[in-house]
């Protein structure tokens, strides 16, 4: 009687064994798995050095979520809707893409791989989301900011690129909206390097605003080149990189609106993992910042200007 219980026991414990191992095989095939999914981050070469926090935010989120990433670097000869296209063609589980002002990003609608789009309001397509501030309302506390500093019956130029950049768009809409209850005039010119200096030579008492970082980058060199020529020229813009910190210390740009580029590519990540294990599309909005000379240093501009220190 005991030999037989022995045996029912020793069956009973090899056939446990048995279920146990194959539910961790089955636990390890769901999930684990599913873990390892593949992405793809998408970059303009051009902007690189622009995006560093952006690219803190983005590598801090994947490795607390255990994600494998990528980088790839889009160049004029192979522009990022090449490298969206060239992706989707390998599988990958999703892709990543850094908003350029250098290129508009062209989807397709027939596009099944799940795409995040850091900082652009793009038009909503199937399995394509979007992480940014809100473009409309950053050029509107910009004009906000123009008036408060005393600009009621100024000529404004607003520079744009030849491009239209759909965030640069919006962001003068925006700026528009805000000063259409002012008396000030605004002139829309598009940029061009090349007669940028007596544009400004021109203008040396009026007010410049431009949504394109790079075309900031131009009229602040001008201006800090020839301080005392344009010392009464006010400039305010959309900016990113390093430098924005000098421009605004040195008085060579009035004011700027500043993203938090760090929860940019953070959320992004974070995002694109809830998307991968079929969460909700969340198209998180960013918060942002107007930061002039006086309020650089305050707490909060601070985190967004300098997050690590």
């Amino acid at each position: 009687m005991s030999s037989i219980n022995n045996k029912k026991i020793f069956v009973f414990t090899i056939l446990m064994l048995f279920v146990i191992s194959f539910l961790s095989l089955l636990n390890r095939v769901l999930y684990v798995d599913k873990e390892n999914y593949k992405v793809s981050i998408i970059v303009n070469k051009e902007e690189d050095e622009y995006n560093s926090l952006v690219k803190e935010g983005i590598n801090l989120a994947t490795y607390e979520l255990s994600l494998e990433v990528k980088y790839i670097y889009a160049t004029e000869l192979y522009p990022i809707d090449y490298h969206i296209k060239n992706e989707i063609k390998k599988g990958v589980d999703g892709i990543v893409v850094l908003s350029s002002f250098k290129e508009n990003i062209i989807l397709e609608d027939n596009i099944k791989t799940p795409i995040i789009i850091l900082g652009e309001n793009t038009k909503i397509k199937p399995y394509i989301s979007y992480i940014n501030s809100n473009s409309f309302k950053m050029g509107s506390f910009i004009g906000d900011e123009i008036i408060k500093n005393g600009n009621t019956r100024k000529t404004i130029i607003l520079l744009k690129d030849k491009q239209n950049i759909k965030n640069e768009l919006e962001m003068c809409k925006g700026v528009k909206n805000s000063l259409k209850f002012s008396y000030n005039k605004i002139e829309e010119i598009y940029y061009d390097s090349n007669e940028l200096y007596d544009l400004m030579k021109n203008n040396v008492n009026k007010v410049f605003v431009t949504f394109n970082p790079y075309i900031l980058e131009d009229l602040c060199k001008i201006k800090l080149n020839n301080k005392k020529f344009f010392q009464n020229t006010e400039l305010y813009g959309f900016s990113r990189g390093n430098n924005r910190i000098k421009y605004l210390d040195d008085d060579i740009c009035k004011a700027i609106v500043v993203q938090n580029e760090f929860s940019l590519g953070y959320l992004g990540i974070l995002e694109m993992k809830n998307i991968l294990n079929k969460d909700i599309y969340s198209n998180d909005e960013i918060n942002f910042s107007i930061v002039n000379k006086m309020n650089m240093y305050k707490k909060e501009n601070q985190y967004l200007l300098f997050p690590f220190k």
